[in-house]
């Protein structure tokens, strides 16, 4: 047996196999090798049990037998092709070496022309009738030197198309054939990546062909590694295209690699007279083939890699960029919001309101110095315990305020707090929330400022305005008093300056009787006026109210055609002093009457408001002259024959004890609406 190199700077060196051969690099082993640059001793090929075997002598880079590692000793066979690095070397049987058989001559010849320009100069090709060959003076087959020249044809190829085609057009020089296609393995499928056709191997056709390709014979090259010559088939052209080619013979020869079979070349017309060592070296072609196609689809592969990772890259430095101005803004947002957290809490620490932050469960957090001040507990006592300040009824009032802070409001009321030293605090109290980071309220912050004070002060305005209103009552009253006191006096000076008949003593006793009548109902108004005491509240229901002062005033109403009438009230409900509204109701219900002394038609209603509730008085009597509409509340103003002008005052100043308003709407002939609206509680409200 022989080893045969067949590429690499021992290109064509034969030696023979007897007992024992060691490959490597080194000047002491039987087969050297220049190429291997790393092992000295790479492999040894011995003769074992009637054959050879050959063995991996702990090489650096390795040992492949026809594209595969080699893992354990493997029996070698005629045409396996060892490769050593980047040198390949074949084994064969020099009885049957492709330099001694007429038979290779086709495939030889066909493959002379590829070799360079140099090795052309040093080798001469033979032609059919000069086999069998000679050996040059290195001992190794011409053939090796046409594979050797097919391998650096591949070699020079730019890119994978390029290569699919000189191996297209080797395959068609070395066969002959009508056509030739290329196929690549992809996902274990034969896909067809070049298509030519020849005429008798010379004028090459890309793309044109027209013959139809045995899909199995593709797919089993794909799947086994070797050479197969066939049929090609019931759809193959009939005619010949030279002496040399049979139209129904197709050659497929898979393309290996180290990594396995890559793809597949198919020749359509191939000779039928091949013979095995004609196979072999088309084989031992193909294997430089998918060598290279291995090459050019991991240089594409690697390519296409280094464009991934250089727009990777890319998008990575835009990314690196957004980040960085994303960190710049969220840096000057923290800035910012550091400044402004920096800013409250010098506010929350100077502010003299108590501040103080708790649980959902009343739970103390914060505490300000304000609230230190206010309450008298300091901070460190009350921190992570329940609120302290609250009295004994105190805990709905932070419940109902919690349940307004859960759906997202606020509310402020008046309230009383129980200081550190046990005395009661009026505090006026606004509840909000505090959110979590998820924006859901976490917790409640609570802002009390002190009323005392402006208690006092509310109390030393009512003390005023009280003063001011007796003042104005003392007035109105000595101007009012004065009319009946001058008839009193007239009447007792008429009666004193002559004896007078029993009927002008009786007529004139009787006038005087109905001025003191007079006098006495200007004492008791006043006197009323003067005796307002702060209401005394109770819920009230609006329309019981109604109820009451139409049953009381309907009989007036009737004897002067007067129709009353009630709208609808509903349920509208308030906290009031039911006496005084009584007595506002009744005084306005009394002028409307008197306002309409032909008969007419009065209204009692109730109406309700978010934020308020009231009665509303209409009538259609004479109405109220413009320049009157701004006086007929105040005191003694009447423009009414035997009006006292005190009725309207009254109305008014109940409105006022109550904290509402009354609006006024009028117009001479038509009539006269009377709004009075009051404020609803907290508790109304929610």
């Amino acid at each position: 047996m022989r080893l045969q190199v067949l590429t690499g700077l021992r290109c064509g060196a034969d030696i023979a196999v007897e007992e024992r051969v060691v490959l490597g690099r080194e000047a002491a082993v039987d087969l050297r090798l220049p190429d291997l640059l790393v092992s000295s001793r790479h492999a040894e090929v011995c003769a074992e049990a009637g054959g050879f075997v050959l063995r991996d002598l702990a090489s650096t880079n390795g040992t492949f037998v026809n594209g595969e590692r080699l893992s354990s000793p493997h029996r070698l066979r005629v045409g396996d092709v060892l490769q050593l690095g980047a040198t390949e070397v074949l084994f064969t049987d020099r009885a049957r070496d492709l330099g001694e058989r007429g038979t290779s001559s086709r495939v030889q010849s066909a493959l002379a022309p590829l070799a360079t320009a140099e090795e052309a100069a040093s080798v001469r090709f033979l032609s059919d009738d000069e086999l069998p060959l000679e050996l040059d003076a290195e001992g190794g087959p011409r053939a090796l030197y046409a594979v050797g020249a097919v391998q650096r044809s591949f070699a020079l190829a730019a890119d994978l198309d390029a290569l699919l085609e000189r191996i297209a057009r080797a395959f068609s020089r070395a066969v002959g054939g009508r056509g030739v296609v290329v196929a690549l393995a992809e996902e274990g499928r034969p896909v067809v990546r070049y298509r030519g056709s020849s005429d008798d191997g010379a004028l090459y056709r890309r793309d044109q062909v027209d013959f139809a390709v045995r899909d199995d014979l593709l797919e089993r090259a794909l799947s086994e590694r070797g050479a197969f010559l066939a049929s090609a088939g019931p759809d193959a052209a009939e005619t010949a295209v030279s002496s040399n080619s049979d139209p129904a013979v197709a050659l497929s020869v898979s393309l290996p690699s180290a990594s396995g079979i890559v793809g597949a070349v198919y020749v359509h017309g191939a000779p039928a007279d091949l013979e095995p060592d004609d196979l072999r070296l088309l084989f031992l072609v193909a294997q430089l083939a998918g060598v290279n196609v291995r090459t050019h689809l991991l240089l594409a592969a690697l390519r296409e890699r280094n464009a991934e990772l250089e727009a990777a890259r890319e998008e990575l430095a835009g990314l690196n960029e957004e980040l960085r101005e994303l960190v710049d803004d969220r840096t000057a947002a923290l800035g910012r919001a550091d400044r402004r957290l920096r800013l409250y809490a010098r506010v929350v620490e100077t502010v003299p309101e108590a501040i103080v932050t708790t649980t959902l469960e009343g739970v103390v957090t914060s505490w300000n110095p304000g609230a230190e001040a206010l309450y008298g507990y300091p901070a460190a006592e009350v921190l992570g315990e329940l609120l302290p300040t609250l009295p004994d009824a105190g805990g709905a009032t932070f419940d109902r305020a919690r349940e307004e802070v859960l759906a997202g409001r606020t509310l402020t009321l008046r309230t009383t707090r129980f200081a550190r030293d046990g005395s009661e605090l009026p505090v006026e109290v606004t509840f909000a929330p505090v959110p979590s980071s998820s924006g859901e309220p976490a917790g409640l912050v609570e802002i009390g400022r002190d009323l005392r004070e402006r208690l006092r002060s509310e109390e030393r305005l009512r003390l005023r305005e009280r003063l001011a209103s007796f003042g104005e009552l003392a007035a109105g009253l000595a101007h009012e008093l004065g009319g009946p006191l001058t008839n009193l006096r007239s009447g007792v000076e008429y009666l004193l300056a002559r004896e007078r008949s029993p009927e002008e003593t009786r007529s004139s006793l009787e006038v005087l009787e109905s001025e003191i009548e007079r006098l006495h109902r200007l004492v008791q108004q006043a006197l009323g006026l003067a005796r307002w005491e702060p209401p005394r509240r109770r819920e009230v229901a609006a329309s019981e109210l109604v109820d009451y002062v139409v049953s009381a005033i309907l009989p007036r109403a009737e004897s002067q055609g007067v129709e009353v009438l009630q709208p609808p009230r509903g349920a509208a409900r308030l906290h009031a002093d039911e006496d005084q509204l009584k007595q506002a109701l009744l005084n306005l219900a009394a002028n409307a009457i008197e306002a309409m002394p032909d008969g007419g038609r009065l209204e009692l209603s109730v109406f309700e408001e978010p934020d308020e509730v009231g009665f509303v008085v209409r009538d259609d009597g004479l109405g109220i002259a413009p320049e009157d509409r701004e006086r007929v509340f105040r005191l003694f103003f009447s423009k009414r024959l035997g009006g006292s002008g005190i009725g309207l005052a009254v109305v008014k100043r109940i409105v006022d004890l109550h904290g509402g308003r009354v609006e006024l709407e009028s117009q001479l002939g038509r009539g006269t609406r009377v709004r009075l609206s009051f404020p609803k509680s907290e508790e109304e409200r929610s």
